[in-house]
């Protein structure tokens, strides 16, 4: 083994961790949030309200949205058939939400409001929440790729 092939070890050794970082993180994140709307559905109705109404607060948004999803897809472009692909996947659909809600606030708007006023788009929502939420921190925690 030459010293090149120890630094490439190292270099898969620390991508494994950041994709099971990536994963732990994002898993919990959506496990915080689905299971926040069943528990406090009222908060997130009002929350969706606010986003309509605050267009200060739906502009940061896009451009977190937007960041986040760049960094994602910048640094985990990563389009094989294994379990990255669900932080690309992630990633893409982050960068594209970001983009909607800046150059398409008011069709962003008409969703957030949607999902207000049906009760039942909110608790489809927080189930997929939850249970993609489970499987990226079931992914994040156990499996080593």
């Amino acid at each position: 083994m030459n010293i090149s092939d120890k630094g490439r070890g190292k270099l898969i050794i620390f991508k494994i961790m950041a994709d099971a970082l990536i994963f732990q993180l994002l898993g919990l994140i959506y496990l915080a949030v689905g299971i926040g709307i069943f528990v406090n559905q009222e908060f997130f109705r009002k929350l969706l309200l606010d986003f309509t109404q605050n267009l200060s607060a739906s502009y940061i948004g896009g451009i977190m949205a937007l960041i986040i999803g760049y960094i994602l897809v910048f640094y985990h472009n990563t389009w094989v058939f294994d379990w990255p692909i669900l932080i690309t996947i992630v990633g893409w659909l982050s960068l594209i939400k970001g983009l909607m809600i800046l150059i398409f606030p008011a069709l962003s708007f008409d969703l957030a409001k949607a999902f207000k006023r049906n009760k039942k788009y909110l608790y489809t929502c927080a189930a997929f929440l939850v249970v993609f939420g489970f499987i990226l921190m079931y992914v994040g925690f156990t499996l080593r790729f």
